[in-house]
């Protein structure tokens, strides 16, 4: 494995962005339906696939919170797996019958990547029996975006998504900016 990678933390890295790039195709052959219950569909996917690799993410997650790695997991200019699964998220949105028009579809999606992110680092270090606050955090997060579509009207809703979009990834700076 050394001949190939130079760390154990490259090792595991390629297997996240591998699993990255399933999910991301996952996403593209999703069926029909609201943002809600597509985003359901992906983030049980998500746990599914992870679930085997459970122990060794965890170890990179350890490693990319340290503030002087290297390893980065989340979303920032220059990390293409970021740039990758927020796409992807922004597909989801734009491939839902309850889809936003741009800048929104997009903000939205960085808000889907966000609330994937936060849900990885709450599944692994989820001690209940079988990860079963996941699965119910899971659930309260289906329930939440149901709630919320037809408020996404309203101005605040969308400014707080593109104040979201902006801290979480912020080369969409310019599109909190273009919505205020």
């Amino acid at each position: 494995a050394y001949r190939y990678f130079a760390r154990k933390e490259d090792i595991v890295m390629a297997l996240y962005c591998d699993t990255i790039d399933a999910l991301v195709s996952y996403i593209d052959t999703l069926p029909d339906g609201q943002i809600a219950d597509r985003f359901d569909l992906v983030l049980k996917k998500t746990i599914q696939d992870f679930t085997p690799y459970r122990y060794a993410l965890m170890a990179l997650f350890g490693v990319a919170m340290h503030p002087e790695s290297d390893v980065s997991l989340m979303g920032t200019d220059n990390n293409p797996i970021s740039k990758q699964l927020s796409d992807g998220y922004h597909m989801l949105v734009t491939g839902s019958d309850d889809t936003l028009r741009s800048p929104k579809a997009e903000q939205m999606g960085v808000t889907l990547y966000t609330f994937h992110m936060l849900l990885l680092l709450f599944w692994l270090y989820d001690r209940s029996e079988n990860q079963a606050s996941t699965q119910k955090l899971i659930n309260f997060v289906h329930e939440l975006f149901k709630m919320l579509r037809p408020m996404f009207f309203l101005p605040m809703i969308p400014q707080a998504i593109a104040k979201l979009s902006a801290i979480v990834m912020p080369n969409l700076q310019h599109l909190e900016e273009g919505d205020n």
